[in-house]
């Protein structure tokens, strides 16, 4: 049983690396960082997010990065009252496609 449960635990592992190790589907995904805040210690990280002036600074300061462009993922609810559905959505700077250098699957990116 703990041989089986250790092959188990190794398997699955190996999965999780081999998986983090593939590359992103973006050009050049090699080159591309996350950047997040951290607040105080014990204190809530709930809902958090960077400052809009703190990525003003990054823009204008950091001049070893080729561009800098943030998402937030936030819920909503989608439907009428008594069937909406709990849906996930991004908001996105307006140069976040042209980082990634994608284009978005329908419509037009921001203008």
């Amino acid at each position: 049983m703990s041989l089986a449960l250790g092959m188990s635990l190794a398997t699955a592992i190996y999965g999780v690396a081999v998986s983090a190790m593939r590359p992103l589907p973006f050009p050049e995904s090699d080159r591309l960082i996350a950047l997040s805040e951290r607040g105080r210690p014990g204190v809530s990280q709930a809902g958090s997010r960077v400052p809009a002036r703190h990525l003003v600074a990054l823009r204008t300061e950091a001049a070893s990065l080729t561009a800098v462009a943030a998402w937030r993922e936030y819920y909503t609810l989608l439907g009428e009252t008594g069937a909406a559905r709990r849906v996930s959505g991004l908001s996105v700077t307006s140069n976040l496609f042209s980082t990634l250098r994608v284009s978005p699957m329908l419509g037009r990116t921001f203008t």
